[in-house]
């Protein structure tokens, strides 16, 4: 992949928890492009969805609705094993606690 390239993209990306009257939209139709190179914070408040932007960008989840591209792969719609296969050849974590 070339310097400068898109890396990972949301398109639309939507993430909803529960049904009906208790359904919650963690992602509400964001659109992102990250390049090749490129240093990327993710901020801000408590319930803003970092963490569940950050679980589909690591392949752990997978977007209810819009499209996540990994390296022009459509990662989110790829199975379970696929993901993980994704995730241990190009992802990696850092916690903070």
């Amino acid at each position: 992949m070339a310097a400068g390239a898109t890396l990972i993209t949301f398109d639309k990306v939507w993430k909803s928890y529960g049904q009906g009257e208790a359904k919650v939209h963690a992602l509400a139709g964001v659109d992102l492009a990250i390049r090749r190179g490129e240093f990327v914070a993710i901020m801000g408040p408590s319930g803003s969805g970092k963490s569940t932007a950050m679980n589909i960008i690591g392949c752990l989840d997978t977007p209810t609705a819009g499209t996540y591209s990994f390296m022009g792969l459509d990662a989110g719609r790829l199975d379970r094993n696929r993901r993980a296969m994704l995730r241990n050849l190009y992802v990696g974590f850092v916690f903070q606690g």
